[in-house]
């Protein structure tokens, strides 16, 4: 595999206890990788991590595309090409829905895949269409659903022209209808768009639908990885993690 994203050896303590400890992983340029674990196992810390939202206590390196990122500022990072959407969307109420999407490409650049030069407007309009919120560009974002949110926080990250998109727990209270578009949103995304996924999750049927390959935290330590259904079957996956669930999801 020919990395997109590379980390080595990082490390994040909090109060003298690692909540991520030693991890090395590498994430292709056409992959969606999911991370899953039971709660305070490290994956959204992880994502901070390689977004610059945390310093890590250690690491030997984190690196785009070979450009070294360890260090560098979130706005570098984002810059760079690492875009992320988190589980609660962050919206300016203020703004109608484009003026939101537009906000990614205005501090960044053009969508990833669109070789013209767009304004952030056109930009913005450009990922609205893709991810079906094209018709409500000029509606305040207080009339979309949570669904819609999630997906303008998504319009958003794209708008910037990322190569790797981190999605952390998007499909949270999502009822089974969006969660199968959001799971072909994501697939189109790496599909046509070329775009890379790190994806924390805990929907296990979206896992094994999408993610290409899964890593499983516990304890800040990669306990298992590979294929999705090879994983899920792991007796030590089992015990850490799905047998402490009665329904086959874990809260994030």
């Amino acid at each position: 595999m020919t990395a997109l994203l590379e980390v080595r050896g990082v490390t994040r303590h909090f109060g003298g206890l690692p909540a991520v400890d030693g991890i090395d992983l590498e994430v292709a340029a056409d992959e969606i990788l999911a991370i899953i674990g039971p709660n305070g196992a490290g994956k959204s810390t992880l994502l901070q991590l390689i977004n610059g939202l945390l310093a890590p206590t250690s690491a030997q390196r984190i690196t785009l595309d070979g450009t070294e990122l360890l260090g560098a500022k979130p706005h570098r990072i984002r810059r760079a090409g690492i875009a992320t959407v988190l589980q609660t969307p962050r919206m300016f109420p203020s703004m109608s829905v484009r003026e939101n999407a537009a906000l990614g490409a205005r501090f960044t650049g053009p969508p990833t895949g669109v070789q013209e030069e767009l304004s952030p407007d056109e930009a913005a309009m450009r990922v609205l269409e893709r991810l079906g919120l094209d018709d409500r560009a000029d509606a305040a974002v207080d009339e979309l659903t949570l669904h819609d949110k999630r997906l303008l926080d998504l319009a958003r990250a794209l708008a910037g022209g990322p190569r790797l998109v981190l999605l952390d727990e998007v499909m949270a209270g999502l009822n089974p209808t969006e969660i199968d578009r959001f799971v072909a949103v994501v697939r189109g995304i790496r599909d046509d768009l070329g775009v890379a996924i790190i994806w924390v999750e805990h929907v296990m049927r979206a896992v094994t639908d999408l993610a290409d390959r899964v890593i499983v935290l516990e304890a800040g330590r990669i306990l298992a990885e590979g294929d999705a259904v090879e994983v899920l079957r792991d007796r030590r996956v089992i015990e850490a993690y799905l047998g402490q669930q009665g329904d086959g999801h874990a809260a994030g």
